[in-house]
């Protein structure tokens, strides 16, 4: 397993403190390696993602964050409902999730960073 090593200028908790409406935050690099997940963005906004498959140059820095804990649960269960789709080589991956956030009509903010360099 890999880590990626990235460089960023955010903070979550401000993010989510502004806005009510924010469920996810997922910072992301410019990529079309196949190793990594992918979002497809409409600005600033995640619109869904992709395990493993580029479907666009937003490549997912693997770190995710949810405003809190039953947040995160659900997204899980969403997952969990939605394997088929979202799983890869028979396994699942947090990124997905976060469709499921979107999925309960609550916006997944994507914030670009520097680096995305396997470790």
């Amino acid at each position: 397993m890999s880590d990626i090593i990235f460089q960023g200028d955010f903070n979550p908790v401000e993010i989510f403190r502004e806005d009510p409406c924010i469920g996810g935050i997922i910072p992301y690099f410019i990529s079309r390696n196949p190793q990594y997940s992918y979002l497809e963005l409409s600005g600033q906004w995640v619109r869904q993602t992709a395990e493993k498959k580029v479907i666009t140059e937003a490549a997912s820095a693997g770190v995710y964050f949810f405003r809190d804990a039953p947040l995160f649960l659900e997204a899980v269960a969403d997952s969990l409902r939605f394997d088929k789709l979202y799983s890869y080589n028979n396994n699942m991956f947090l990124c997905p999730a976060m469709n499921g956030i979107i999925r309960s009509n609550k916006l997944v903010q994507a914030v670009q960073v520097r680096g995305g360099v396997l470790n």
